[in-house]
């Protein structure tokens, strides 16, 4: 399995700009040395989403500011303003879930909850033209309990060893 990054991100600044227009900044906060490049992707989801697409309604997908391969321990990169317009459809709740991907695949951010190598980070309520926007609860990674550290259970599959390591 491959290594989480030593990154967290969060969503530092959110103005409402327009009718069903944002704006918002990323902020990436950088423990350790990346040695590879990676982009952003961005998925806001809704209910009325794509369904083979993860629940998809509209997308941020992007270059970052600068190369990851050059970000270092302590650095803290803001990615934006960026500005997105909800499609008009989308009324109601839409979830955020970011990450970095790069030709192998979406990567796993350190100490942050995810699904599928996404991490929600907030969500959107789009009231007619007016969109606001409330910060998720930061959730540790459950991954803790799905550790075998070279032991019996380093076979198992994680669903497996967290079943194990929480049972016993």
């Amino acid at each position: 399995t491959q290594e989480s990054l030593p990154v967290t991100v969060e969503i530092a600044d959110f103005q409402n700009t327009g009718p069903g227009v944002f704006q918002l900044t990323y902020r990436w906060k950088v423990s350790g040395n990346i040695a590879e490049d990676y982009r952003c992707f961005v998925h806001f989801t809704h209910p009325e989403g794509e369904r083979n697409r993860e629940n998809i309604a509209f997308q941020d997908d992007h270059e970052l500011p600068k190369p990851t391969s050059t970000w270092k321990a302590g650095d803290v990169i803001d990615d934006g303003p960026r500005t997105m317009e909800v499609p008009g459809k989308y009324q109601g709740r839409s979830d955020i879930w970011i990450g970095l991907t790069n030709q192998d695949g979406r990567v796993d951010l350190k100490d942050m909850f995810n699904s599928g190598g996404r991490h929600h980070i907030g969500s959107l309520e789009v009231d007619g033209e007016k969109v606001t926007f409330s910060r998720t609860g930061r959730r540790p990674s459950s991954r803790c309990f799905a550790r075998a550290d070279n032991g019996w259970a380093q076979e198992l599959n994680e669903t497996d060893r967290m079943i194990k390591n929480t049972y016993e």
